[in-house]
């Protein structure tokens, strides 16, 4: 993809685009809108995934108030939760 694209289609971006298809697939339409390119820069700083990033000790009450900082409510905040925890319930049980 680099190739024929380079710079334009990450490899973020093909993950979003694989679950979107494959969730919206059953259902025979779109089910959320998928952004695409690199809009969040080309490298990762660790200095700032400490700060934008939950600490795992965080409570209820800080994961609420650090979503919705981020403009995300309770229901963002148990999706992912959620989502998370059933990716490392998968990952311990292969």
């Amino acid at each position: 993809m680099e190739k024929e694209c380079p710079g334009v289609v990450s490899c973020a971006d093909i993950v979003a685009l694989a679950a979107h298809d494959s969730v919206s697939y059953p259902f025979n339409r779109s089910m959320w809108d998928v952004l695409t390119g690199r809009r969040d820069g080309r490298i990762s700083l660790e200095s700032e995934a400490s700060v934008h990033l939950p600490s795992p000790f965080a409570n209820f009450t800080g994961l609420s108030q650090l979503f919705a900082s981020k403009g995300l409510d309770l229901n963002d905040l148990v999706a992912l939760s959620v989502h998370i925890q059933l990716g490392w319930h998968i990952v311990v049980h292969l």
